[in-house]
């Protein structure tokens, strides 16, 4: 059974899973040097776990714990960050991409810099990655991420309060269907469904099991139900307290509200 490193490279990042290797004493808020995408970053721990599922682990070795040298190289590789974006910003507007730049930042040892931009379509950057390296004189990687990521990266609270799901625990992006939305029988306007991101709200597909398995012990609308109260026709489901509501005759207004467990099964 494989001992599993979870690290992330930043507190919103994402979670990549390490072999543990010779590092007995690993434990959860550890800082670590670790190899990544042909360089070296600082991660800190996120778990620390045995696992025996088929889970991919990424190529790389955890390298060592942090020394104070590697906090004093942190601080700088972060300084190099916050100074190359509007180097790098100011670039994009010189070749006119349709691109909006989300995050750029230089590797921990400072051998390449990453730069995240969002684009509705496809953006040829070849001659903007050779006028960066000949800027800023190291490697140059740009990567495209979705509206979805860029929330993760930023952060911020949902329409519950709370932090944004992407930010507090998941690691990969769901697929999120409007069929979700209206299981929960929610209204289908954009700013009741959709989150900061402007996508449908991860959370419809966290909640979605849960509000099917209750779906489908429900009787269908329109469906004529026998009950304890009189024999009816369901003209509302109201998934949360797993009850239905029944128009009982030809009276609209004689209306009540069953119970699952008071539906009468032939």
């Amino acid at each position: 059974m494989a001992m599993i490193v979870d690290v992330k490279f930043s507190p919103n990042g994402r979670v990549y899973r390490y072999d543990r290797g010779d590092f007995i004493t690993l434990k959860k808020g550890d800082s670590v040097i670790v190899e990544y995408n042909d360089c070296k970053e600082w991660a800190d721990v996120y778990d620390v776990r045995q696992d025996d599922k088929k889970i991919p682990i990424y190529s790389g070795n955890i390298l060592r714990l942090i020394t104070p040298e590697d906090k004093k190289q942190k601080k700088e590789s972060e300084q190099k960050s916050k100074n190359a974006y509007p180097k790098v910003l100011e670039s994009i507007k010189k070749f006119e991409l349709l691109m909006k730049l989300v995050e750029v930042k230089y590797s921990f040892d400072c051998t390449k810099l990453f730069v995240s931009y969002i684009a509705e379509s496809r953006v040829d950057f070849r001659e903007l990655v050779k006028h960066l390296a000949s800027i800023f004189k190291t490697r140059v990687e740009l990567r495209q991420i979705s509206t979805r990521e860029e929330a993760r990266l930023y952060g911020g609270c949902g329409p519950c309060g709370k932090e944004l799901c992407c930010q507090r625990f998941s690691n990969e992006t769901k697929q999120v269907t409007i069929k979700m939305a209206k299981t929960q029988g929610l209204a289908l306007s954009p700013s009741k469904i959709n989150g900061v991101c402007g996508k449908l709200l991860c959370c419809l597909a966290y909640e979605y099991p849960e509000y099917q398995e209750v779906l489908d012990k429900m009787p269908a609308l329109g469906e004529k139900i026998k009950t304890s109260k009189g024999e009816g026709v369901v003209v509302f489901q109201d998934l949360l307290n797993e009850k239905v509501t029944i128009k009982i005759g030809d009276d609209d207004f004689k209306n009540e509200d069953i119970k699952l467990d008071e539906i009468k099964k032939d």
